[in-house]
């Protein structure tokens, strides 16, 4: 009588602990490749959204004082703000004090439309955004503008971006630099730095810096 052979009891209980280890690895590894992928698609979602924010400003920026008038005199951004000049930061804490450093920028141009602008740019902390100020205005010198206290609108994402301070910085800083003499001109050169911290909304381990500095160049 032949006598039947096959795995015991236990022999059986060990496979099927091997195979729940191997099936475990396998998992917790498809999860790590899940959620590495999705921090992976925030970081350049994050990244993204403060490189749109800040290439706006820079544009924006650059356009300061210009003015179709030939005569510098008839120029109506010339002395603009508070500090009788065509741009000028403040803190919007004291939003009629220019200051070296602050969390908002006000300066003005004559957009390609031919109407003239008073543009700003400021940290929001209530609503964690960087927020922008447009206002078109009537024909004529602009003067005495500082950080203006409505007619904001937020241009960051809420919903995957929140703007916070960090490092001691404000969530978005404004610096300006003394003027220069420009090395191929007579003409005195200002430029301002600015910078935006940013975090994703969905993952506090997830954030960004940015920091750019730009050249006035319509310095009047």
């Amino acid at each position: 009588m032949l006598k039947q052979k096959g795995f015991t009891l236990v022999e059986l209980m060990i496979s099927l602990v091997l195979g729940l280890i191997v099936a475990a690895i396998i998992l917790n590894m498809y999860i790590a490749t899940i959620r590495s992928n999705a921090q992976a698609l925030e970081t350049i979602r994050l990244n993204q959204e403060l490189r749109a924010v800040a290439d706006v400003m820079l544009r924006d920026m650059r356009r300061t004082g210009y003015s179709s008038e030939d005569d510098v005199s008839d120029n109506p951004f010339a002395g603009m703000t508070t500090a009788s000049t065509p741009i000028a930061v403040y803190d919007s804490g004291a939003p009629t004090v220019a200051a070296a450093t602050g969390d908002c920028v006000v300066f003005g141009f004559e957009h390609d439309s031919g109407d003239n602008y008073v543009v700003g740019y400021r940290w929001s902390t209530s609503a964690a955004s960087v927020q922008m100020h447009w206002n078109n205005i009537a024909s004529g010198s602009v003067t005495n503008q500082g950080c203006p206290t409505s007619d904001w609108f937020s241009i960051t994402d809420d919903e995957s971006t929140e703007i916070i301070a960090n490092g001691g910085f404000d969530g978005v800083s404004f610096a300006t630099i003394p003027s220069s003499v420009a090395s191929f001109a007579s003409a005195s050169v200002r430029s301002i730095q600015f910078r935006i911290y940013g975090r994703s909304t969905s993952d506090n381990l997830i954030d960004a810096t940015i920091q750019e500095e730009v050249r006035i160049r319509n310095d009047l």
